[in-house]
């Protein structure tokens, strides 16, 4: 995002609007001139060519906005093959595995190194990349799948979007919603950003539950 945002801002639900807004302050205006995500994948595929690759993020949200973008407009996947989280690898290194993920600035400093640009915009694919580099010999690697075949699964999509759309319809937060479904507010939150996946079974209950609540059944509907 940041200077050169891709426009994705207006495809967020407005929580993870709100979210964007508060760590890169970026606004709805800053997105208008920018390039259409559908244009930056075109030109990402040039620039790869047929080089095979590993997508790598410094924790999960890039990997989730990445995907949860390249499903609404129906783009293949199938460059995106295998997937690496660099916080975890760089926090299991330094044994910070206590569940506080360390930090990308953090995370420089402690390499004796200074933030280059301005912390969560484009400079951060930059500064991992530093990260990656100084200490990628030492690293913890775990390569995983870029996407479950489950994410992959219309249906399980279309489950969860109605997860979202209810919800928000509602006026729930996830402290709300996980007090009367029993799911934890951090699951709730990552099942929406396809960064946790749960069974169908789980997702249609999850769906009954607000159903429930807006005094509907799902045989209604």
């Amino acid at each position: 995002m940041g200077g050169n945002s891709i426009h994705i801002l207006g495809h967020s639900t407005q929580f993870q609007k709100k979210k964007i807004k508060e760590l890169t302050r970026i606004q709805e205006t800053d997105t208008w001139l920018a390039p259409r995500f559908p244009v930056v994948i075109k030109q990402l595929e040039k620039w790869l060519g047929n080089q095979s690759f590993i997508f790598s993020s410094w924790g999960e949200d890039d990997r989730a906005v990445l995907l949860k973008n390249l499903l609404f407009y129906q783009l293949s996947v199938g460059k995106f093959k295998q997937y690496i989280n660099l916080q975890h690898a760089f926090s299991t290194l330094i044994d910070n595995i206590d569940g506080n993920q360390i930090g990308l600035v953090k995370a420089i400093e402690s390499l004796g190194l200074t933030f280059e640009g301005t912390p969560h915009s484009s400079n951060d694919a930059f500064n991992t990349a530093r990260i990656f580099i100084e200490v990628y010999e030492k690293l913890p690697i775990d390569i995983e799948p870029f996407v479950s075949n489950q994410l992959l699964d219309n249906d399980y999509r279309k489950l969860v979007n109605k997860v979202v759309h209810l919800r928000e319809k509602l006026g729930l937060n996830y402290h709300e919603l996980s007090l009367v479904s029993k799911i934890k507010e951090e699951e709730l939150e990552k099942i929406e950003l396809f960064q946790l996946t749960k069974g169908k079974k789980e997702i249609k209950s999850l769906i009954q539950i607000l159903y429930s609540i807006r005094g509907e059944t799902i045989g209604k509907k």
